[in-house]
């Protein structure tokens, strides 16, 4: 045992044997020479045979087929021959030649015989017959001796029958059976049990307990990599724990060389470079602290050198450095060039610090390098120095160093010279204790938000927020990645699609990260594309949808265990997809000629039909399949597109379309936000964060009965190439609730800028969308509950983290169509096509109305009675946005005038031309013509008794469109205006012309002041059903009518007449006056 063995071996024995011999061997080498010479004299033809057989399956390759024949100098044609197996399986063989024993035919002879000259030249010329005759294929003889041959002897027999018979000989003589039998313990056992010797031949072990349960792992190990069921990827990680195990069981070195040899050739074959450095890592490692073997060590370093130089990874780098420690060691040696690998070292190490692109990879570089300035005899107070700011500075990025930093500092005598040594070691300890509490307390409130997951949603989202911080370092990224899992869970429970959809690209970007950095594969990476795949095709995004479905298939084959998951999945996808495709407009279906070519080529046939079936084609398969009926193929793609499918509920957008709006619900707040081209400057990914963000930061305030004020938020976002910022929010003066939001696109070369830059934009936007959605004093200790319980800001920072860790893993090119489709055939489209649908529009479909009966109604003041907030959506919460009480505060409404004109006009009269866009939105929203009754109007008479002639109108909502069934909470914003004629002349004259009229108009007119005469604005007259007004006397008001009810004030003193002192309106009032106290 070496130095660096014994040293190792003391300070870390758990990683070492603990059986203990009891018995030692005494089967001598030179003994069994004499055995092996002897064989004949025996009559032990047969069982050399099979000795010979088992060294060969151990030594060349396993898969060999025993032959029947007669003995001594009888023998047949050949002894035994190769018979073929998988590729994966022979490329997890450690032993012999895995890479051609597999596919090609071997013929192995065996033979006991003292003269082996003539006896290969026979065995050698019947395989060659057999070849010719029976065409047997065999490409390799093994001749296999217990006789002596010579070097010389050797190669020229080798040499002759090859150029004879034009077939590869190899000659394996008694040295060679001698050295592999006594090169382990598995081979010995074969030569005491194929020649029946004495168990005296065996060592005999105690098996330790550490040593019993690393053999049942390694033998697992060993079965799981001969089956033909183990994924390439599950085989990287598993023969890199075999060299791991190996060496714990102290196999010879022998055998751990051919256990390394096919980690690395495994690695290399279906690993990442962070995979291939990792086994060279393990196989150095292992070499220098098990095995004392300096130069194989060297050897390995060299290897893993090359690679670090060739990739900017700064784990790979971190290995490097550990592995340069141990070099330091042993640079006295002739052949060790230690001054190079120092130079390459540290140019390695200066261009990791100058890339400011990757500040992360420079923090992690830089906390291994300050290791290797020890040895390099830098100045310890630099050193020291150094590691104390990177502490300070509290970056995730240094959790990985702390426990090898807390172990030199224990072992290195160095450190304690430095002057700021004790500052050091406090802020090691006190950083390393902070952790510890800090992961503990986290996992508390983790396993407490799962608990909550189902029952309280809005709980468990607090708990998991709050743990998301401390779960940012690289030691803890497994917790981080099931927090934002079960995030992503929740935001989807709770209808906020786009904040789960980004937590869920958030995962898969990272997992993605992690796979090439350290060529494992997280079990999310695989939950989380099957999850965007269907969460992206109910959002419409039909291209990323199929993308995320085509790396699901691959994140499934990566990932090295098998998931139980519903076969059923696969077709609903399918199913969805042609759905959607059937249900696009037929002009956009046009554009997309080459995506039928993608779309078979990946295996989704039920889109690809229904996209050809829309171009006139019918699918031959599909047809096929119906018995070449078109009428049962129109019927069946018929049945697709007629499909209720709930979960698809958002226009189908392919990213060539000149503009797009995204929709989201936010505490009752329509947002839609308009991206339009070049979507290539990443469009899609802003827009998508800035609504998942506002979900995000404020969908959780349902539980703080947080309902917004105003039922829609216009954003428009415009791509500016020249802006000076990477963000700029603009608020209309115009319209207060619509917003343009200018970027420009991203230079990765300075990601720390772009980091703060994209935080503080989210801080701005928050604090403009909640300005909008809560304009009044009271919401804002609401407000501020939901921020501080929630910690909403932390989990608003995996969406600033997202887009950038996004655009820097997968960019925006890979969802684009275009780029998708470029090797694609085009589609010819008949001159016959048939469209199934041309009229399908869900995120603007209108022509569903809500009826508002069952709805709990929110007034102003008041929160939701007898409902179970933890079982409400954000996609069950509406608020009217038929009055927008930001427009309406700035349009300052004064009054109103009657007038006729072809049929009764009520003109409202504002003092400010704000009140032209009150109109316009109605116009945009509902049509000139209101023939659905949305908007109602209400005018209440006798309000005071002591002024009898006033009397108050009440605008505001009487339906809402939607195509929600769903709606369990409805917010409704109404204005209200107290009219205070001296007598009811105007009045009384008005409800004389609509006795007999069908409808009325409604029109905006405005004043510069109170003395100026009004400017009625006909142009935006809107048209309505007179059953849409409604006057009553205050004491005939019904309690179902709430537009009615709202327009009734706490400080009214109605006319009561006789016999109507239980009129509805006292007690509505006594409520009202109650609420208040």
């Amino acid at each position: 045992m070496g130095k660096q063995t014994e040293a190792f071996k003391q300070m870390h024995p758990e990683q070492f044997s603990d059986s203990v011999i009891v018995k030692k061997a005494v089967l001598n080498k030179d003994y069994f020479d004499f055995y092996l010479d002897s064989l004949t004299s025996r009559g032990q033809e047969k069982e050399f045979e099979k000795f010979c057989r088992y060294i060969a399956e151990i030594e060349i390759c396993p898969n060999l087929l025993p032959q029947t024949g007669p003995t001594g100098g009888g023998d047949s044609k050949v002894d035994t021959e190769t018979y073929p197996v998988s590729e994966l399986v022979c490329q997890n063989w450690y032993i012999g030649y895995a890479d051609t024993a597999a596919t090609e035919r071997w013929a192995f002879a065996i033979s006991a015989k003292k003269e082996w000259k003539g006896k290969i030249k026979s065995d050698v010329e019947k395989i060659n017959s057999v070849n010719q005759n029976a065409q047997r294929g065999y490409t390799k003889v093994f001749f296999m001796t217990n006789q002596y041959v010579s070097d010389k002897n050797r190669a020229n027999m080798e040499d002759e029958l090859r150029k004879k018979y034009s077939i590869d000989v190899r000659i394996l003589d008694k040295t060679w059976l001698l050295e592999k039998t006594f090169k382990s313990e598995k081979s010995l056992k074969v030569a005491v049990e194929s020649f029946n010797l004495s168990g005296n031949f065996i060592d005999e072990k105690q098996v330790g307990t550490n040593d019993y349960k690393r053999q049942l792992k390694y033998d697992d190990i060993e079965n799981k990599m001969t089956s033909d069921f183990t994924k390439p990827s599950e085989l990287i990680d598993l023969s890199y724990k075999s060299v791991e195990l190996a060496r714990e069981l102290e196999f010879t070195e022998l055998q751990i060389l051919d256990l390394i040899e096919r980690s690395n050739r495994i690695a290399k074959r279906y690993g990442v470079p962070a995979n291939i450095a990792e086994s060279i890592y393990n196989a150095a490692y292992t070499m220098f602290w098990w095995y004392s073997n300096e130069e194989k060590f060297y050897e390995y370093f060299k290897e893993l050198e090359r690679i670090t130089l060739a990739e900017n990874n700064s784990y790979i780098y971190k290995l490097y450095t550990i592995l340069f420690i141990n070099l330091y060691s042993i640079k006295d040696n002739e052949y060790v060039r230690f001054d190079e690998h120092k130079s390459r070292l540290i140019e390695k190490y200066d261009s990791f610090i100058n890339n400011k692109s990757k500040p992360n990879a420079a923090i992690e570089a830089s906390s291994a390098f300050q290791l290797v300035r020890i040895i390099l005899g830098d100045s310890i107070n630099d050193i020291v120095n150094t590691l104390i700011e990177n502490i300070k500075s509290d970056k995730a990025y240094l959790d990985s160093i702390l426990p090898s930093l807390s172990m030199m500092m224990e072992r290195i005598p160095i450190f304690e010279n430095a002057d700021r040594y004790d500052e050091l070691f406090e802020l090691v300890v006190s950083s390393m204790s902070k952790q510890n509490e800090k992961i503990t307390a986290s996992l508390m409130l983790a396993r407490r938000g799962s608990r909550l997951k189902e029952t309280k949603p809005y709980d468990a989202m607090s708990y998991f927020s709050r743990t998301l911080i401390s779960f940012y370092s690289n030691d803890n990224k497994k917790y981080l990645i099931q927090a934002v899992l079960d995030m992503a869970d929740i935001y989807q429970k709770i209808g906020l699609m786009w904040a789960a959809r980004n937590y869920y690209y958030y995962v898969f970007c990272l997992c993605l990260n992690q796979y090439f950095k350290y060529g494992s594969a997280n079990k999310a990476l695989v939950i989380s594309a099957l999850a965007l795949r269907l969460m992206d095709l109910n959002l419409g995004n039909i291209m990323y949808a199929i993308v995320f479905d085509e790396l699901y298939q691959i994140s499934e084959k990566v990932y090295p265990e098998k998931l139980e998951i519903n076969p059923d999945y696969f077709f609903q996808f399918d199913f969805f997809l042609a759905n959607c495709i059937l249900n696009t407009p037929y002009d956009i279906k046009c554009m997309l000629t080459k995506l039928p070519s993608y779309l078979e080529e990946h295996g989704l046939a039920l889109s690809n039909a229904a996209l050809k079936y829309e171009y006139g084609c019918y699918d031959e398969t599909i047809l096929h399949e119906l018995n070449d009926s078109k009428e049962a193929f129109d019927d069946f793609i018929g049945k697709i597109s007629e499909q209720d499918t709930n979960n698809i509920k958002h226009d189908p957008w392919y990213g060539i379309e000149n503009s797009h709006i995204l929709h989201t619900t936010v505490l009752g707040c329509e947002i839609e936000l308009k991206i339009s081209q070049p979507y290539e400057n990443g469009a899609f990914e802003f827009g998508s964060t800035i609504l998942a963000t506002i979900e995000c930061f404020l969908g959780t305030g349902v539980i703080n009965y947080l309902i917004s004020l105003i039922g829609k938020i216009l954003i428009n976002l415009v791509y500016q190439e020249d802006s000076e910022q990477y963000f700029n929010i603009i608020q209309s003066d115009s319209k207060p609730n619509s917003l343009e939001i200018d970027y420009k696109p991203f230079v990765f070369t300075d990601t720390v800028k772009i980091q703060t830059a994209f935080q503080e934009f989210i801080v701005n936007l928050i604090s403009v969308i909640i300005s909008i959605m809560f304009p009044y004093e009271p919401e804002c200790s609401k407000i501020m509950q939901t921020i501080k319980e929630s910690a909403a800001f932390e989990r608003s920072c995996i969406l600033a983290n997202s887009v950038i860790l996004g655009l820097g893993t997968l960019g925006s090119q890979i969802f684009s169509y275009h780029s998708l489709t470029q090797n694609c055939e085009s589609i010819k489209i008949e001159s016959t096509p048939h469209p199934v649908n041309d009229s399908y529009n869900k995120g603007s479909k209108k022509s569903d109305n809500i009826n508002i009966n069952g709805v709990n109604i929110v007034y102003c003041n008041s929160t939701p009675d007898n409902i179970d907030l933890n079982s409400i959506s954000n996609e069950n919460i509406i608020t009217s946005s038929i009055i927008n009480p930001l427009l309406w505060d700035k349009s300052n409404w004064k009054g109103v005038c009657y007038g006729f004109k072809d049929c009764p006009i009520i003109s409202l009269i504002f003092f400010d031309v704000s009140c032209r866009t009150i109109f316009e939105d109605w116009i945009n929203e509902i049509g000139s013509i209101d023939k659905n009754d949305i908007i109602g109007i209400r005018i209440i008479k006798g309000i005071d008794k002591n002024h009898p002639t006033w009397y108050r109108i009440s605008i505001g909502p009487q339906k809402l469109f939607g195509n929600n069934d769903n709606i369990q909470i409805m917010y409704t914003p109404y204005r209200i205006h107290t009219m205070q004629p001296n007598n009811n002349y105007n009045l009384n004259q008005f409800e004389q012309l609509i006795k007999n009229a069908s409808g009325y108009r409604i029109l905006p007119s405005y004043m510069v002041n109170e003395t100026s005469t009004f400017v009625p604005l006909n142009e935006l007259s809107l048209y309505k059903n007179i059953s849409s007004l409604v006057i009553y006397n205050a004491y005939e008001i019904p309690s179902d009518d709430f537009l009615a009810t709202s327009a009734i004030l706490p400080t009214d003193d109605p006319v009561i007449p006789p016999g109507k002192e239980t009129a509805f309106v006292l007690s509505d009032i006594a409520r009202k006056r109650g609420n208040i106290k």
